[in-house]
C-alpha cells in the first residue's frame, strides 16, 4: 500500500490519471469495499485539495482486500448430527469441500452442543433444531445443494468474513515514518 500511495499521491498532485484493467471486476468482487474506500477519502481531498478518482480508488481496494485476506480469520464451527458419527462425517466432508472458511472444532450429539458459547465457536451447524446462544443452521444430515446455498446466504448475510472498521479515523495515520 506505502510503494503504491507515493506514486498515487504524486499521479494525484499532477491531475494525471491512470485507467485500471481490472477496475469493472474490482467493481464487481470489492463493490462494498470499493464504497467504503470512496467515502473515506477525505484525507486526501483535504491535504492534496482534489478528488481521488474511481480508477484509483479500485487499486487501493486491492490493497485492502489483500489485507482483509492475509487477517482471515475462520469460522469456528460445531457440527451436530442426530443421524450417527458416519453421517456426521459426511456432513463434516461436505463442509469442508464447499466452505473453506469453515474451521471445523467438534462433532457432538445434542447433549454435548450447549458446552460451546461464543468465545470458543462462532456457529453450530445442526441436523436438528438446537436451543443455544450461537447462531445455528439447520440442514439434512446429507447436505443438499439447497443447504449448501442456506448455509452460504447465512454466512455471507451475518459478514463473518470481513470486518470494515480498519478504515476509522483512530487507524489512519499520516506523515509517519514506517
Amino acid at each position: 500500500l506505502m510503494l503504491h500511495l507515493k506514486p498515487a499521491i504524486n499521479r494525484l498532485e499532477y491531475g494525471l490519471t491512470i485507467q485500471n484493467p481490472l477496475f469493472d471486476v474490482i467493481q464487481r468482487d470489492y463493490g462494498d469495499l470499493c464504497q467504503i474506500l470512496e467515502k473515506n477519502t477525505d484525507v486526501f481531498n483535504k491535504n492534496l485539495n482534489t478528488q481521488i478518482p474511481a480508477h484509483e480508488i479500485a487499486y487501493l481496494a486491492l490493497h485492502f482486500a489483500a489485507a482483509l485476506e492475509r487477517n482471515f480469520k475462520p469460522i469456528r464451527t460445531v457440527v451436530m448430527c442426530a443421524s450417527g458419527l458416519g453421517t456426521a462425517q459426511l456432513l463434516v466432508a461436505k463442509l469442508k469441500r464447499n466452505f473453506a472458511n469453515l474451521e471445523i472444532i467438534d462433532i457432538v450429539s445434542n447433549l454435548e452442543v450447549n458446552k460451546y458459547t461464543n468465545k470458543e465457536a462462532d456457529l453450530i451447524i445442526s441436523t436438528i433444531n438446537v436451543n443455544s446462544t450461537l447462531p445455528v443452521i439447520i440442514v439434512s444430515p446429507l447436505l443438499t445443494t439447497k443447504d449448501l446455498d442456506h448455509v452460504r446466504t447465512i454466512i455471507e448475510k451475518n459478514n463473518y468474513i470481513s470486518d470494515s472498521n480498519f478504515l476509522e479515523p483512530e487507524n489512519i495515520h499520516l506523515n509517519k515514518d514506517l
